[in-house]
């Protein structure tokens, strides 16, 4: 049987897939610290801010009989707590975070009323306040008094620093809390299956004294807060705790309908309503679909005779349609399929079975990778994104276009289809796939140069239709797949009485997102996606450039631009199902806040990562040090930073990369003195790295720009650097479900890999070029086979195997900047310190399972070569029959380290345990001797 590499979610239109949070069961002994293992993973989330390399805080929720229980590490290198000593309760002033809980309601108040509740405290608990809600604000709670809030308090609190409170100049790491918050407080009765709706809002003190986020050219913003999910004052808005305890029963589908629909030949779409977990209408907790090829669908498929496909995707709200794909299938073959739902504690539902036959259509598509956050073709094969820019005006394109385009070096119109024919495109192209280059973003029109898509309503260009034939031609010849941008929004501001819009009676280039026009915007889509939607060589439409650029687009209202965006992304589904769909937006950090983000920016964090129908989270990362650089060093400090914070605001389904970015005209147009060319091919070599090991799908999109007016590409030097990133990672097939972003911080580098169990690529940028004989890991602990290479010349320049930790040597310091590209030596699953014990003495067996949280695991032993054990689904409890030896114990919740299994008092016999986890294999075995 073939090995069915991906299955994914591609889109879905249901707001509240994948929005809650399972809070796992358990008593943690409180001191201010969350120890390893001590808080199961099941209820960790993480919440970043934009500005600072001290971006990431990490929280776990779990909950008991008497209390709900929180606990963070919060990286913070400033740590500040000086407010005025007589205002407790004012934790705005410093370094705090607010908790916001509320008891779940159908439908949730869209205001914080009297059953919310807020907890707010400073570092060491010397500012706090509990509160409740309302009519939309917050009062203080009744009850609560001096010393309710403590070590010792009703509701206890304890924290610890890492690093020195209020002293300027110094670099903290930190700091760490756990919180018991007892349940009468929040009014609910804890037991299985319970909701709860919560928010957390992070005040983050740079500098002391008034927080006041000022923005500093720079270096960013100073001060600074960050929320996790929704407006901090809308409870509709927040994500939902869901108590994971015994569930009574397994998830069960309501509906036993499964519908497959071909797609092409590689690739199938089912289906379904959204299952349960509980009467409560809690979802499950994740999905998992087996195939097999031939045979009929029968009701009860022997399902360990099935291969297993990975998916991404959370089930959505219950009862919801849901929409999953299946891609690597093979074209003219039969198939039976299993579909699962399983809740957090592993247990399975009865599947949906059904059979399907796929057409005899090979094209194959880019699409998203079956487990998340990268992008694949629909054989299965990964796909690194390595683009370009370009657009028809430009040199490289110009003669694919076969009416005139004005010259502005030459004061006059010119055809360059007939000066200059096709020849320079192809060649162009040739070099693209030279380099590895395998995208290129190109849009329909450049109103720069008085190109327009639509020159009058319904009346579409058909030159461009003729340049885009042509181009996709040289595409399939040179493998190179196009981006396609609809609308050039950069010069609507500036050239709006062009437009057809102006034409239909819109005087002002806010009325672009009224509903009247619609259906002109429906026809300028149909025009394209209908002649292209066949076509595999265009990877995805961009529906819209920098949707919220005010400067340059409009200033329409927020609720105008997320409407229109909702109703074309749609549209544009229906008509093209076989590519990727997005937007792009400006706005450094979307924050949801009805205030400056939405009412002034006209975006937020739930419009630009979030978004339902939205195949790819796409900002333009013109940050300030990248949009206006003065040193190779701000601006991918900067570019890493969008990217993690991108990152971790997307639904785990959805890639994250940079659209377009560089240094931007309307601040540089030629090299200086403190910008060179040199620094610029460092600053692009940087900006290529950093953006791709904190998270993004590929290579950002570098904008020419003003330094290259004259071949309106980007350098050769630069294109080189393409060249090596894509020959060194190009291959590496990630996880997305488990891939994690680390950065580490020292006085001289800073260090950020991507690592998904299995495989690792990191980036460390050298501050100041002086020479580093150890470097700071940014991956979880292992046995590493590790590769040091030169970003510059792809030199290899160390390599060995290893067990890291914290740190590991280079055989020479060297002065500049290192990619790492890892992988694990060895996939070691189980392993004790002996192989030799007495019956007095309990064997443990440590289980390393940090790379492998939510896949199928199966166990079984041997006790003198007799077959012992049961197979099942992880997380769950697992035992033996007891024939004639029983053993029994509890498979703890993977962490960041290792698990295990304690089997006390055995009797003398030969024993084995082993395991299987997706391809990885591993065994232990022990003798216990009289």
């Amino acid at each position: 049987m073939r090995f069915l590499k991906i299955l994914f979610l591609l889109w879905l239109f249901a707001a509240r897939a994948g929005a809650e949070v399972f809070v796992p069961h358990c008593s943690p002994e409180l001191d201010g610290f969350p120890s390893p293992g001590e808080y199961p993973s099941l209820g960790e989330i993480h919440l970043v801010r934009f500005y600072g390399l001290d971006q990431r805080a990490d929280f776990y929720w779990c909950w008991d009989e008497n209390y709900l229980y929180l606990a963070g590490f919060l990286k913070d290198f400033s740590l500040f707590e000086d407010g005025p000593a007589e205002h407790r309760w004012e934790t705005w002033r410093d370094d705090s975070l607010e908790v916001y809980l509320h008891p779940d309601e159908d439908p949730p108040p869209e205001i914080l009323s009297s059953r919310s509740r807020v907890i707010a405290f400073s570092i060491s608990g010397r500012y706090w306040r509990v509160d409740r809600g309302e009519n939309g604000h917050t009062v203080g709670l009744e009850g609560i008094t001096e010393g309710a809030f403590g070590p010792q308090g009703r509701i206890r609190y304890l924290y610890r620093v890492e690093g020195t409170l209020n002293r300027s100049g110094d670099r903290d790491r930190g700091w760490s809390f756990e919180l018991a918050i007892p349940w009468d407080i929040l009014g609910i009765s804890p037991e299985d299956g319970v909701r709860l709706r919560f928010n957390l809002y992070r005040v983050i003190d740079d500098d002391g004294g008034e927080v006041r986020p000022e923005f500093i050219p720079s270096d960013g913003f100073r001060d600074e807060w960050t929320v996790y999910r929704g407006d901090r004052y809308r409870p509709s808005e927040w994500e939902v705790l869901v108590l994971s305890g015994n569930p009574a029963h397994p998830p069960y589908f309501s509906d036993s309908d499964l519908e497959v629909i071909p797609l092409e030949g590689r690739r199938v779409r089912l289906h379904f309503r959204a299952p349960y977990r509980d009467a409560k209408g809690n979802p499950a907790f994740r999905y998992e679909i087996r195939l097999r090829q031939e045979g009929s669908p029968d009701m009860e498929p022997d399902l360990a005779a099935m291969e297993v496909s990975s998916v991404a995707r959370k089930p959505s709200t219950p009862g919801e349609e849901e929409t999953l794909e299946i891609v690597g299938l093979e074209p003219g073959t039969t198939y039976t399929l299993a579909l699962r739902a399983f809740n957090e504690k592993g247990m399975p539902s009865s599947p949906l079975v059904t059979s399907f036959t796929t057409p005899e259509d090979d094209r194959i598509f880019v699409t998203v990778s079956p487990s998340g956050r990268t992008l694949a073709l629909t054989d299965g094969s990964p796909f690194l994104m390595v683009p370009e820019a370009a657009m028809i005006p430009w040199l490289p394109l110009r003669g694919l276009y076969d009416e005139p385009i004005y010259d502005p070096h030459l004061g006059r119109w010119r055809n360059f289809y007939e000066e200059e024919g096709p020849q320079g495109a192809e060649e162009y192209l040739a070099s693209l796939a030279r380099a590895g280059v395998n995208t290129l973003m190109v849009g329909v029109e450049s109103l720069d140069r008085d190109i327009l898509f639509e020159p009058s309503p319904g009346r579409f260009n058909q030159a461009v239709f003729r340049f885009l034939d042509r181009l996709l031609s040289l595409c399939r010849r040179y493998g190179v797949k196009l981006l396609i941008r609809i609308y050039d929004t950069y010069y609507y501001r500036e050239k709006w009485s062009l437009t057809p819009w102006y034409q239909l009676g819109k005087r002002e280039p806010e009325g672009f997102f009224d509903p009247d026009l619609y259906p002109h915007h429906e026809a300028r889509l149909r025009a394209l996606l209908e002649r292209y939607r066949d076509e595999p060589y265009i990877l995805g439409w961009e529906i819209l450039n920098e949707v919220d650029n005010a400067e340059r687009f409009n200033s329409a209202s927020f609720e105008a631009r997320r409407a229109w965006l909702e109703h074309m992304l749609a549209f544009a589904r229906q008509i093209d199902p076989h590519h990727l769909l997005f937007f792009t937006f400006v706005t450094w950090d979307p924050k949801d806040d009805d205030g400056h983000y939405r009412g002034e920016l006209g975006m937020d964090t739930a419009t630009a990562y979030r978004l339902p129908g939205v195949s790819l989270a796409v900002p333009h990362a013109y940050y300030p040090n990248i949009r206006d650089p003065h040193d190779p060093l701000k601006g991918p400090l900067e570019m890493s930073r969008g990217m993690l914070y991108a990152f971790y605001r997307t639904p785990p389904d959805r890639p994250v990369f940079d659209g377009e970015s560089g240094p931007s005209p309307l601040y540089i147009t030629s090299y200086r003195a403190d910008f060179t060319a040199e620094d610029d091919l460092l600053f692009f070599t940087r900006n290529l790295w950093m953006h791709f090991a904190s998270g993004g799908a590929g290579a950002p999109v570098r904008w020419p720009g003003e330094m290259f007016s004259d071949t309106n590409t980007i350098s050769p030097e630069m294109r080189n650097r393409l060249h090596l990133f894509s020959l060194l990672v190009k291959d590496i097939s990630w996880n997305g479900r488990h891939l994690v972003i680390r950065r580490k911080v020292t006085d001289s580098l800073v260090a950020v890999g991507r690592s998904d169990g299995r495989h690792m690529v990191g980036y460390v940028l050298n501050k100041n070029g002086s020479p580093q004989a150890e470097i700071p890991w940014p991956a979880e602990p292992g046995l590493w086979h590790i590769k040091v290479y030169s970003p510059f010349d792809g030199r290899l320049l160390h390599e060995d195997s290893r067990w890291i930790e914290e740190r590991f040597p280079l055989s020479s310091g060297v002065p500049y900047d290192l990619v790492l590209l890892a992988e694990k030596e060895s996939m070691v699953l189980l392993h004790a310190d002996r192989t030799e014990y007495r019956p007095d003495e309990t064997v443990r067996i440590f289980l390393d399972l940090a790379p492998f949280m939510g896949e199928e695991i199966w166990l079984r032993a041997e006790v003198n070569g007799k077959p012992y054990f049961i197979s099942g689904l992880y997380p769950l409890e697992v035992s033996t029959v007891s024939v004639p030896l029983a053993i029994s114990f509890d498979l703890p919740t993977p962490i960041s380290g290792f698990p295990l299994f304690e089997l006390p008092r055995l009797p003398p016999g030969d024993y084995c345990l082993g395991m299987k986890v997706g391809d990885f294999e591993d065994q232990f075995c022990w003798e216990v001797s009289q």
